[in-house]
């Protein structure tokens, strides 16, 4: 993903919550920043939930902040994977990094 972060959009009554002043100018996310300290917790909390709709359909996956390992067992089921949870992200709303996607899938651990 790419600032997986920026893509959490928050509530307008939290906005004056996460603003800074600069230069006399006060500027407010509207999306969960990346420094909150809670900020790994809530996107964490978000991603689990499409971890378990993959893991449901049989994808072993392991989540780490806002990279995605898959443990796949063929080449073919690593691009299959790939393409499922590829349009998971975006219909949620994710801007998927491509530089970071290993592909064709690298040699088994």
């Amino acid at each position: 993903m790419l600032s997986g972060y920026h893509h959490v959009e928050m509530h307008p009554s939290y906005w004056k919550y996460l603003g800074f002043q600069f230069e006399g100018a006060y500027y407010s996310f509207r999306s969960l920043p990346f420094g909150f300290p809670m900020a790994p917790f809530v996107f964490t909390q978000l991603i689990k939930q499409l971890a378990k709709r993959w893991r449901a359909s049989g994808l072993r996956v392991v989540p780490y902040v806002d990279d995605l390992l898959f443990l796949c067992n063929s080449q073919t089921h690593a691009r299959s994977a790939c393409a499922v949870v590829t349009q998971d992200l975006k219909a949620a709303g994710f801007v998927i990094n491509r530089k970071k996607i290993a592909s064709p899938p690298h040699s088994p651990i």
